[in-house]
């Protein structure tokens, strides 16, 4: 399956994986991220099994499972490793369905997931749209990479902070008229 999604001709738009009287291993969740990361036509993925199962732990918390499949789809959606890594990210997949028949794992993503997803959801904006979207209203939000900024000639910084300063001013008046939170940054037009 990894290899087929690799493939750029892929026209997928719905994945569902599973089987409800086996087990499903979280590194196969992370090697069908991994996967899709240069996917430009899925947009779902439904996995359901009997359980989630992580081999190397056994002893491993419904939270740890939780935490684990969120920070690979972090990873899919918006790696803020770097602005390169936060551009060439997934601004297609806009979300996964876990179900589990035992019931043991309930996979909620992360505000900063969920955010993604809905900014990748959108179909119309371009790419380009969503990746500034989700720059301003993840990326620059607590620890990010300023190394990029290091090599920007002084000329464009004024440039740089008008454009932010740009989504804040939309963001403030989004969040004042439409009962405010961080999720309607992402829902610029």
């Amino acid at each position: 399956i990894a290899r087929f999604l690799r493939h750029g001709s892929s026209s997928l738009e719905l994945l569902e994986v599973g089987n409800y009287r086996q087990y499903f291993l979280i590194r196969w969740i992370e090697t069908i991220y991994r996967s899709i990361r240069n996917n430009m036509t899925l947009s779902k993925l439904r996995i359901f099994a009997g359980s989630l199962h992580d081999p190397m732990d056994k002893e491993a918390s419904r939270k740890a499972i939780s935490c684990r499949l969120d920070h690979a789809a972090a990873a899919l959606v918006c790696d803020s490793s770097s602005i390169d890594a936060f551009c060439r990210s997934n601004h297609t997949f806009s979300g996964v369905e876990l179900t589990e028949a035992r019931l043991s794992v309930r996979y909620a993503p992360s505000p900063v997931v969920r955010l993604a997803f809905k900014i990748n959801e959108r179909g119309d904006i371009s790419t380009e749209r969503k990746i500034r979207c989700k720059l301003h209203s993840i990326y620059f939000h607590g620890d990010f990479d300023i190394v990029p900024f290091y090599a920007m000639k002084l000329v464009w910084i004024p440039q740089v902070l008008e454009f932010f300063a740009g989504f804040e001013q939309h963001r403030d008046s989004a969040e004042e008229t439409k009962g405010g939170s961080l999720t309607h940054a992402g829902s610029l037009s």
